[in-house]
């Protein structure tokens, strides 16, 4: 008997619960956008799901990427725009004034 195409598999076990990996992804993240750019990261780790439990792996990765998104974001330094620094008229020093 011949195995089932991924593409198969991935429909069967994957696809009846994205709504589930959506909700999971905007509890944690509280963001819609980021929500949905989360369960398309997890979705495209399809390739790393050996058989098993599809929606406890599914929810595993959505949960994993999330954290990970939420550690580098309190990594990264915060960069804020100065408007009166650096917006239309200011005096400030470019590399073409020199």
């Amino acid at each position: 008997m011949e195995a089932a195409p991924r593409a198969d598999i991935f429909e069967k076990t994957m696809i009846p619960h994205l709504d589930a990996a959506y909700n999971l992804a905007r509890w944690l993240k509280r963001n819609e956008q980021n929500a949905e750019d989360i369960v398309r990261q997890a979705y495209l780790r399809f390739d790393g799901f050996r058989g098993g439990d599809g929606p406890s792996w599914l929810l595993a990765v959505v949960r994993n990427t999330a954290l990970t998104w939420l550690r580098r974001q309190m990594t990264a330094p915060q960069v804020t725009f100065d408007e009166k620094m650096h917006g239309p008229g200011s005096e400030a020093v470019t590399i073409e004034a020199k």
